[in-house]
C-alpha cells in the first residue's frame, strides 16, 4: 500500500499531546494604518481580556551600504504581539500580517474560535484589502527513546533521507493547498525525536473577509492532519493512545 498522506482521515485526539507549537498566519497587503502605534489601541482593548500582557514591540533594523563608505538605516515595520496570561497563547499584529500561536493546543475548536476572534479584529478595524498567503502550521514532536526507534514509528515510504538521521524537506501541492514538510530524527540532549513541521498554506488572492479566511483555515488544518496521519503507523496511535473526535 502506498502513501495516504493525501486521504481524508477520520480526526482523533491523542491522549499524549506530541504537539509542541501550532501556528497561524494570515498575510495581507500592506496596512500604513498599522504602522502607526496609536492605531493598535483599539485592538489591543479588544483583546485585552483574553490577552492581557503586551509584548515589547519587536522591530528590526538593517544597516545598507551605499558606495561603501555611506550607510542609512531601514526599519522593518513593527510587530506587536499580545499574550495570555498562561504564557501558551500569543496574537500578533504587523501591518503585513495577523497570526496566532500556541504552545499550549489541546483542540482545533478552541484554536479556531480565538483565530476567528483576531482575523475579524482585523476586518473590522484595518478593512485590509486582500490576502496574500494564509497558513496554518503544525510542529509535532515524537519521542522516540533510542536511536533508530523511529522507524516503528514513520511509514516506510517517509524514510528517505532521515534513515540516516537527517532533516528532509517535502515540498507538495494539494489542489489549491501547498504543503512544506520538515521531518527527520534529531537528538535532543540524550533522546532521539522525531519532527512533523507541516506548514500548510493557500497563496490565493482573495478580498480579506474573515469568514472566508476561517474557511480556508479549516481546509489547511485538515490537510496537515491527513499527512500527518498518513505519515505515521498505527504503533505510534497505540503509544499515544487515541480517541475519536465525532
Amino acid at each position: 500500500m502506498g502513501f495516504r498522506g493525501f486521504e481524508r482521515w477520520d480526526r482523533v485526539r491523542f491522549e499524549t499531546n506530541v504537539l509542541r507549537q501550532v501556528i497561524c498566519q494570515v498575510r495581507f497587503s500592506h496596512s500604513f494604518e498599522i504602522e502607526e502605534p496609536s492605531s493598535i489601541a483599539g485592538f489591543q482593548k479588544a483583546l485585552k481580556e483574553r490577552y492581557p500582557a503586551a509584548l515589547p514591540r519587536e522591530e528590526l533594523l538593517f544597516e545598507l551600504s551605499v558606495r561603501g563608505s555611506q550607510t542609512s538605516d531601514l526599519r522593518t515595520p513593527s510587530i506587536y504581539r499580545f499574550r495570555d496570561v498562561s504564557g501558551a497563547w500569543i496574537a500578533s499584529l504587523s501591518p503585513d500580517w495577523v497570526g496566532l500561536e500556541t504552545t499550549g493546543y489541546t483542540d482545533y475548536e478552541e484554536f479556531r474560535e480565538r483565530l476567528e476572534q483576531v482575523v475579524r479584529l482585523v476586518e473590522e478595524q484595518f478593512a485590509p484589502a486582500q490576502t496574500e498567503r494564509i497558513g496554518f502550521r503544525y510542529v509535532n514532536e515524537l519521542p522516540c527513546g533510542a536511536k533508530g526507534d523511529w522507524r516503528a514509528l514513520v511509514r516506510p515510504e517517509l524514510h528517505g533521507l532521515a534513515a540516516i538521521d537527517s532533516i528532509e524537506e517535502l515540498h507538495l501541492v494539494v489542489g489549491e493547498c501547498r504543503l512544506n514538510v520538515r521531518h527527520g530524527a534529531a537528538m535532543e540532549g540524550d533522546t532521539h525525536r522525531y519532527t512533523f513541521d507541516i506548514d500548510a498554506f493557500s497563496e490565493a488572492r482573495d478580498p480579506y473577509d474573515s469568514e472566508r479566511i476561517v474557511s480556508i483555515v479549516d481546509d489547511l488544518k485538515a490537510r496537515a492532519w491527513s499527512f500527518f496521519r498518513g505519515a505515521v503507523t498505527d504503533e505510534l496511535l497505540s503509544q499515544l493512545g487515541t480517541k475519536k473526535v465525532p
